[in-house]
């Protein structure tokens, strides 16, 4: 079976975590052929401090940066995209990713994009975890924090997708499908059903008005119908909940 291996985002630690992608993916799954694609931003001298105090440089030239990527990624890297993006959501650079896939025009039985910064918390048994997928369906990949309270989901649910049909992982990224209006009851439910940890998982409805207003203004009210509306007129869409990903800063 080919799998398709999309890794997008800094590359800030990739000397940290292709490692771990080895180990816990591709030679735990010897039967497989994997595919490496990799899409990502070189910047001469980069340095970063986002999320914490410290400084990382990376003084490579573009062709180091490239020879020690083919060097981490060996034989099953095929392609490595370097692009900048306006803003810093990581997710149009999957959509770059499935339309250079789609123009290759090879098929694979499973993608898998996850951020290259991230180490997986186990070891994955494809065998196994391809007979949980119908073929239509969506798996968001978390982070293994788990943050109390939050009304979205209590882990960050964009370290990676994972689907068997790429035209649906497309949707997703790009919203290209209505955003319903759900009644809060059968939000709560659909949100129950697919494992997204909600604020229906701590307060019971009705919600008083004033917090009902205040919710209904908040982001994640916008992220949860979202699931609603691909879930009710795309395909199913899940949190995965057999391992996680964490982010080396």
């Amino acid at each position: 079976m080919n799998i398709y291996l999309g890794l997008y985002g800094c590359y800030r630690t990739f000397e940290q975590t292709y490692n771990n992608l080895f180990i816990n993916l591709i030679e735990n799954n010897k039967n497989y052929n994997f595919d490496i694609y990799i899409n990502t931003e070189y910047k001469k001298g980069y340095q970063h401090t986002k999320w914490n105090n410290s400084n990382k440089n990376y003084k490579y030239s573009q062709e180091e940066l490239d020879n020690i990527l083919k060097k981490c990624y060996k034989s099953q890297l095929k392609n490595i995209t370097y692009e900048s993006l306006k803003k810093a959501n990581n997710f149009p650079r999957v959509s770059n990713l499935i339309n250079e896939c789609k123009n290759n025009k090879k098929i694979y039985d499973l993608y898998i994009f996850i951020r290259v910064d991230c180490l997986l918390s186990y070891k994955i048994n494809l065998d196994n975890y391809i007979k949980t997928f119908d073929d239509n369906n969506v798996k968001l990949i978390c982070s293994d924090i788990i943050f109390e309270g939050r009304h979205d989901h209590n882990r960050d649910w964009n370290m990676g997708i994972i689907s068997k049909n790429i035209d649906n992982i497309n949707k997703f990224i790009l919203n290209d499908y209505k955003i319903l209006e759900p009644h809060d009851n059968e939000l709560q439910k659909l949100l129950d059903s697919v494992k997204c940890i909600s604020i229906y998982k701590f307060i019971s409805l009705p919600f008083p008005p004033e917090l009902q207003y205040k919710y209904k203004k908040d982001w994640h009210y916008g992220f949860n119908k979202e699931v609603f509306s691909f879930n009710k007129l795309v395909a199913p869409l899940t949190f995965e909940d057999s391992f996680y990903l964490k982010i080396i800063r």
